[in-house]
C-alpha cells in the first residue's frame, strides 16, 4: 500500500545522505550496505581478533562471506542485511574479547611474541606448534568465560614457548655469535682490534649464564647476544679498515680527515657547518640541539595529523550511519527523529572532548608530558616521570608534574581515567607485571590521599614490559619504558 509519510521520510533521508556523500552511483549499493561490516572488520583486524577472539571472530567472518556472496547472487536482501547485521555483532564482540584477552593473557601474548621475534616456528617447529595449539585452547575458554581454565591454559603455553624461545635464542643468537667471534678471535683481526674482541667475548658469556641462570628472562640474554654479535662485526672491520689503511700508506691526518666526513653530511642536511679545530664534540652538540629542537615541531605536525585523521573518521562515521538508513530501507519515522538526536548529541560531545583536549594539550612542555587521542580517549604519557630500575614509588620531583596532571583531569569532570603502569624488558616477565603495577597502584594511591580524586573514578592496570614506546636496547630508552600513561575516558553521554 502506498505511504506518502513513508516516502518523504525517505526522501529527505536520502538528501542529507547525499549532501554529505555527492550523488549516489550504482556501484555504491555494496558500500551502502558493507559500510558498518568493513568498518567492524577492520577493527577486528587491528585487535588481531582472529588469534584472541577466534570463536567470536569466525561466526563474523562467517556471516560477512555469506553476504558478500548472497550480494554477488543477488539474493533476498533482507537475508543479506541479516548476515550483515550478524557479522557487525560478532566483529564487536571479538574486539571487545581481545581486549580482554590483551589485557588478562597480555604475559602469554607477550611471550609469544618473544617466541616469534626469534623465528621458534622456524628453529622450534615441534615446541612451537604445541605451544600454539595451548595458545588457542586458552583464548577459546577465555571466549566461553572459563577464565581459570583460560590461565591454566596460557601457564602451559607459555612455558612451552619459553623452550620454544630458549632453542631459537641459542640456535639464532648464540650459536652465529659464537662463529662470528671465532672468526674475530684470530690472527689479524685480534691484533688489530683486541678491545672489541674481548668486549664481545665477555658479552656473550654474561648472555650464556643469563640463558642457563634465569631462563625466563629471555630479553635480557638475547640483547647480550645481539650486541656481543655486533662487537665482534665491529672488530672485524675496524681489522679490515686498518689492514687498508696500511696496504695504501694512508696517513693520520688523511684518516681523520675522513672521519670528519660523516659528521659534515649530517650537519649538512640539517643546514648547519661543522667546525672541527675543537674536535668532535662542538659539531656533534650543534647536531643534538637541532634534533631536540626540531622534535618537538615533528611531534606538534604528527598530533595535528592524528586529530584530523579523528576528524575524519568521525565524519565518514556520520556519513556510512545515514547511507545505512538508505540502504536498509526500513527507518520508523519516529525512529529516524530519535537517530537524529542522538547523532547530535554525539557530534556535540565529540567536538567537546576537541576542545578539551586542545586545552591541556598545551598545559605540558615536550620534556613533561606527550599528549595525544586514540579514539575518543585523551592519553596523557609522562615522559618527566621516569621512575628508577626495579622502583615503584611516587618520588618528591614527580608531584609538581602530577599537580599539572590533576589540573589535567579536571577540564574533563565526568570522565574516568586508567593509570597504566609499564616497564623495561630487564626482569622475567611476570615480575614486570607486578612491578608495572606496583607503579600504577602507587600513582592511584597519591591521587586519592593527596589529591582528593574519587578512587571510584580511578582504575590502575599494569602492563609489564609488553608496550615498549622507546628502544629497549638502551638505557636511555629502557627509561623512558619504565613510564606511566595516564588514560582519560570522557563520558560522551553526560553534557559538559
Amino acid at each position: 500500500m502506498y505511504n506518502p509519510v513513508w516516502r518523504r521520510t525517505l526522501c529527505v533521508i536520502a538528501a542529507v545522505a547525499m549532501s554529505l556523500a555527492g550523488p549516489l552511483q550504482a556501484d555504491d549499493t555494496r558500500d551502502y550496505l558493507f559500510g558498518e561490516a568493513d568498518k567492524a572488520f577492520a577493527r577486528a583486524q587491528e585487535a588481531n581478533a582472529k588469534f584472541l577472539s577466534p570463536r567470536n571472530f569466525k561466526r563474523a567472518f562467517t556471516a560477512y562471506q555469506r553476504a558478500e556472496q548472497g550480494l554477488s547472487r543477488s539474493r533476498n536482501l533482507d537475508r543479506i542485511r541479516k548476515d550483515i547485521d550478524e557479522s557487525i555483532l560478532y566483529f564487536g564482540r571479538s574486539v571487545k574479547a581481545a581486549k580482554f584477552a590483551d589485557v588478562t593473557l597480555a604475559s602469554l601474548i607477550k611471550t609469544r611474541s618473544d617466541a616469534e621475534k626469534v623465528n621458534s616456528m622456524g628453529y622450534a617447529a615441534i615446541q612451537w606448534q604445541r605451544a600454539e595449539t595451548r595458545f588457542r585452547q586458552a583464548m577459546t575458554n577465555l571466549e566461553s568465560g572459563d577464565i581459570k581454565y583460560a590461565q591454566k591454559r596460557a601457564r602451559e603455553a607459555q612455558a612451552i614457548y619459553r623452550d620454544a624461545e630458549l632453542i631459537s635464542i641459542k640456535v639464532k643468537y648464540l650459536d652465529e655469535t659464537e662463529k662470528m667471534i671465532d672468526i674475530a678471535d684470530k690472527g689479524r683481526v685480534r691484533r688489530f682490534a683486541p678491545r672489541s674482541v674481548e668486549k664481545a667475548k665477555m658479552l656473550f658469556a654474561q648472555a650464556e649464564i643469563e640463558l642457563t641462570e634465569n631462563r625466563y628472562d629471555t630479553d635480557l640474554p638475547r640483547s647480550l647476544a645481539k650486541e656481543a654479535a655486533y662487537e665482534a662485526r665491529h672488530a672485524i672491520y675496524i681489522a679490515d679498515l686498518r689492514e687498508y689503511h696500511r696496504d695504501n700508506r694512508i696517513t693520520g691526518e688523511e684518516l681523520i680527515l675522513e672521519m670528519e666526513k660523516p659528521l659534515i653530511r649530517v650537519s649538512e642536511s640539517a643546514n648547519l657547518v661543522a667546525h672541527f679545530d675543537q674536535g668532535y664534540d662542538g659539531p656533534a652538540d650543534h647536531i643534538i640541539l637541532y634534533i631536540n629542537t626540531h622534535q618537538g615541531d615533528v611531534q606538534s605536525f604528527q598530533n595535528q595529523v592524528q586529530v584530523l585523521e579523528l576528524e575524519m573518521d568521525e565524519r565518514i562515521a556520520q556519513i556510512n550511519a545515514l547511507q545505512a538508513e538508505i540502504a536498509k530501507l526500513d527507518v520508523q519515522l519516529g525512529g529516524a527523529a530519535r537517530d537524529k538526536s542522538l547523532l547530535a548529541q554525539r557530534l556535540e560531545a565529540q567536538a567537546r572532548v576537541r576542545a578539551q583536549f586542545k586545552q591541556i594539550e598545551i598545559m605540558f612542555p615536550r620534556e613533561e608530558a606527550h599528549v595525544f587521542r586514540e579514539l575518543s580517549d585523551v592519553v596523557i604519557r609522562l615522559a618527566g616521570m621516569s621512575f628508577p630500575v626495579g622502583n615503584a614509588d611516587v618520588q618528591p620531583g614527580h608531584r609538581q608534574l602530577l599537580r599539572k596532571v590533576e589540573d589535567a583531569i579536571r577540564v574533563f569532570p565526568h570522565s574516568e581515567f586508567v593509570i597504566e603502569g609499564h616497564t623495561d624488558f630487564h626482569g622475567g616477565d611476570e615480575a614486570n607485571y607486578i612491578l608495572s603495577q606496583d607503579r600504577a597502584d602507587s600513582v592511584k594511591a597519591y591521587f586519592i590521599s593527596d589529591m582528593r580524586i574519587a578512587g571510584s573514578r580511578i582504575s590502575a592496570v599494569g602492563y609489564g614490559e609488553t608496550r615498549p614506546v622507546a628502544n629497549n636496547e638502551t638505557s636511555a630508552g629502557r627509561a623512558k619504558n619504565r613510564r606511566i600513561d595516564i588514560r582519560i575516558i570522557p563520558n560522551l553521554d553526560v553534557p559538559g
